[in-house]
């Protein structure tokens, strides 16, 4: 896809791959490990479903409300609550990137500090591409083709580094397997 620059929707599948692998791999690397967003797509809905009740909350910038507090629904008040706390709590967690330098440097701790620059830039790319998931007021982003090879490019060298290892260690590990059950 990175070369057939006439596939339908190429940019768009290749920013989701690298969001996914980015976002998800450490997870892979690390199955003990718990990753958990907060679903603010159910969790309003549940909050919407007893909102209705309320009268509506309107006012402008310009008004000054005649008073200061609004009183809600006790179960409602708990859920916008525990949304709130959910909110704070995943933004105080490591990132993704952050989770896997941390799986991978966890025998190296002598590396941190040269290596963290790795993880920024791992970051940067990352949201290079998070800008091009999703289809923006139904325009296709003009994306120069040699940018985002240099992009791909860049995020595929910096995985490497992170996990080529690994995966090398791995392919040998399958290959001397196979030789033995031969």
């Amino acid at each position: 896809m990175l070369d057939d620059g006439n596939f339908p929707g190429r940019v768009h599948f290749i920013a989701h791959a690298v969001r996914d692998i980015a976002d998800r791999l450490v997870f892979v690397l690390d199955p003990q490990l718990k990753g958990r967003r907060v679903q603010y797509e159910g969790e309003m809905d549940r909050i919407a479903k007893l909102w209705r009740a309320l009268q509506t909350v309107r006012g402008t910038t310009n008004q000054s409300p005649t008073q200061d507090t609004v009183t809600i629904n006790y179960r409602l008040a708990v859920m916008i609550d525990s949304l709130v706390t959910e909110h704070r709590e995943r933004r105080g967690r490591p990132s993704s990137s952050e989770l896997l330098f941390r799986f991978l440097m966890r025998k190296e701790p002598s590396e941190v500090e040269v290596n963290q620059r790795l993880v920024f830039d791992f970051k940067k790319v990352r949201k290079w591409f998070m800008r091009l998931t999703h289809f923006r007021d139904k325009i296709t982003p003009e994306v120069d083709k040699t940018e985002l090879q240099t992009q791909f490019s860049n995020f595929e060298g910096m995985l490497h580094s992170f996990v080529g290892d690994f995966f090398t260690g791995t392919r040998e590990l399958d290959d001397i397997i196979q030789q033995a059950n031969q």
